[in-house]
Formats: C-alpha cells, sequence, structure tokens
C-alpha cells in the first residue's frame, strides 16, 4: 500500500506481524533514503507490543536488622534492577529516577511461581537461591559452665 506525502515523499505501510512498519522515500532529492525506526518486537504470552524489558531478579530477602522477626523473609521477590542510576537535584538535594520500575516489587508464595510469571510476561531474570540459616541453639546456662572457653565478664 502506498500513498503520496507532501514535498515528494512516498509513504509505504508495510504488515510485518502484528507490527506496522513506515518506509518513507525522499524522492526530492534525486536519493533515496528508507527511515524505518525501531520495529518494536512482540513478546509471547503479552497482548500488546513492548519494549525490551529491563531484567529482573528473583530472590529471597533476608532478616532485616532492625528486628528480630522473620516475617517478610517467607515470600519470594521479583524486583527489576535499575535501568538508570538516581539523579540528585541540584536545588534541594532531592533522589529522583525516571525509572519506574523501580517502584515495582512482586512477591510470590514460592520460586517457581515467580519464574513462571517471568516467563509468561517475556522479563528476563536471574535467580538467586535464599542462604540456609544456620543457628547454633545454645542455653543461657552455657554463659556460666564451668569448663567455658573464654573468662566470663560482668
Amino acid at each position: 500500500m502506498s500513498s503520496s506525502c507532501r514535498s515528494g515523499v512516498f509513504r509505504h505501510l508495510a504488515t510485518i506481524g502484528d507490527s506496522v512498519v513506515i518506509s518513507c522515500k525522499f524522492v526530492s532529492f534525486g536519493a533515496i533514503r528508507t527511515n524505518i525506526d525501531d520495529v518494536p518486537h512482540k513478546r509471547a504470552g503479552t497482548g500488546f507490543e513492548e519494549h525490551k524489558l529491563a531484567r529482573a531478579r528473583i530472590y529471597k530477602p533476608a532478616k532485616t536488622a532492625m528486628q528480630s522477626g522473620r516475617a517478610r523473609t517467607k515470600k519470594w521477590l521479583l524486583d527489576f534492577e535499575p535501568a538508570s542510576a538516581r539523579q540528585i537535584e541540584p536545588l534541594m538535594g532531592w533522589t529522583s529516577s525516571r525509572d519506574t520500575k523501580a517502584q515495582v516489587r512482586l512477591r510470590f508464595d514460592t520460586r517457581e511461581e515467580a519464574i513462571a510469571y517471568a516467563q509468561k510476561h517475556g522479563i528476563d531474570y536471574d535467580v538467586f537461591e535464599a542462604n540456609i540459616q544456620r543457628r547454633s541453639i545454645k542455653a543461657y546456662a552455657d554463659n556460666f559452665k564451668f569448663g567455658r572457653a573464654e573468662l566470663w565478664t560482668h
């Protein structure tokens, strides 16, 4: 399909899959130039065209050092790696970012659910395995036993 544009430019429309490619030929100066922008690719499993997404991390968070509870360490998280560095606003000193994916943090019950979600939506991901916590269970009386290796202090 072709139609004429202003100033001797002919526009050609072509469809590749679900994407539309516009090709313009400039004939007024004797040179033929084709202007094709990056064709957005279609990801499998999504109903819309999108550009390449940022890489995601799938991990199980560690216990926070501020509290002794382990409430937020049971679920697996999927969050995106930062696409660009944060900028500091010179007047007020605020930190800003243009990356809106940095605000997204998804929680899943299992590692397999998070991987299935990433694969379904065409997201590149890295999986970081959870570290197994080894606890040494001690009794309070061990602090005062006779054969203690270290000296007891007050």
